[in-house]
């Protein structure tokens, strides 16, 4: 009887940690997505600063 009453609580506690497992995966592909784009957006954002800022400095020096 206890032992029945046992497997049955596992049974369902393996259900929930693959639910909580697949939650957890959702949130980290969310979490690295998020990052990436960041990452991506800085970078470009820090491309453009450059550029621009050899651009203005060659002008200057040419004025």
């Amino acid at each position: 009887m206890q032992e029945a009453k046992h497997h049955g609580q596992t049974q369902q506690c393996s259900i929930v940690n693959k639910h909580n497992i697949h939650i957890h995966l959702i949130k980290v592909g969310y979490t690295l997505l998020s990052l990436y784009q960041s990452l991506k957006a800085s970078t470009l954002e820090t491309k453009y600063k450059s550029f621009h800022y050899h651009h203005t400095n060659a002008a200057n020096i040419v004025h």
